[in-house]
């Protein structure tokens, strides 16, 4: 996903406000926008430009081992095997 490389490598993004990117971008990082507006894009973009960021910030805040990868997936296989079998059995 372009939007956690960005943040990866201490890059701020503009994106929109849709799925789990929310859950990633906050005001120290980019900024969000509702989808299907021009107008709220170029302003977006025209305040990311002039904005100094903190790439450091973005980045500490965004980088994870791969060991905490695994922990993190395996823990959501987990909850989605629990519930469909939770939600089976009921």
């Amino acid at each position: 996903n372009a939007v956690v490389e960005a943040l990866c490598c201490g890059r701020p993004v503009v994106a929109t406000n849709v799925g789990g990117i929310p859950e990633l971008v906050n005001e120290h990082s980019g900024i969000l926008i509702p989808p299907h507006d021009a107008e709220k894009l170029r302003t977006a973009l025209e305040t990311a430009l002039s904005t100094e960021w903190d790439p450091d910030r973005i980045a500490v805040t965004f980088k994870r081992d791969w060991a905490v990868v695994a922990e993190e997936t395996f823990a959501a296989c987990c909850k989605v095997l629990n519930s469909d079998a939770a939600r089976k059995a009921g």
